[in-house]
Order: structure tokens, then sequence, then C-alpha cells
């Protein structure tokens, strides 16, 4: 595989001061600049599944992905279920990143 299949990524996390719809246009410039994959993490505030769904929305080619969610905040089968449902919804493209998060982060 060569550096050329890999492309670039870039992290969009939603944050107050930009809102979700500057987010969504950040997404859409993204993927138009030719940026290869979109990703997002969960900490506290909106889930990354949920965040990626409405960027498969406002896509067409970029790969999606969680960097990361922490395995101890949804039971496996909700994660698989969720998962299945940004794929199908997508088109093939989601990547799922599952870690376990610190207790800190997976507690708030």
């Amino acid at each position: 595989m060569t550096t050329t299949q890999y492309g670039l990524g870039l992290a969009l996390p939603v944050r107050e001061s930009i809102g979700f719809q500057k987010s969504l246009e950040l997404a859409r410039e993204a993927e138009r600049l030719g940026y290869r994959s979109l990703w997002t993490a969960e900490v506290s505030g909106v889930d990354a599944i949920s965040t990626l769904s409405a960027y498969a929305t406002v896509t067409s080619r970029v790969q999606l992905g969680t960097a990361v969610i922490a395995i101890q905040t949804r039971t496996p089968v909700l994660t698989a279920m969720s998962f299945a449902s940004l794929h199908v919804l997508s088109g093939d493209r989601a990547i799922i990143g599952l870690s376990v998060d610190s207790p800190i982060i997976a507690e708030r």
C-alpha cells in the first residue's frame, strides 16, 4: 500500500464555540478539499455515532470514523447496532475505533 492510498484525515470535534451546523459545513468542505476521512471522539457532550451520521448526510466519499469511543458507555449489542446503522447510512464508509477509556472520561 502506498502513502497516496492512505490520504489525509481530519478530526472534527463538535464544540459549542463553533456549533454543530459549522461542523457540518467543515465536513462538506473537507471532502471537497480531498480529505479521505473524518474523525470524531467522545469526551462529554454529543456522541460520536450521531455526529458521524450527520456527516454522512452531507458527504458522499470520505470515510467516517470514531477516534475513539469508550466501550464502558454502551452495551456490545447497542454498539454493534449503532455502527451497523452508521455503516448503512454512510454507504459502507464507517470505521469503528473502540477503547477502554479512563474512568474520568467514561464516568462523566
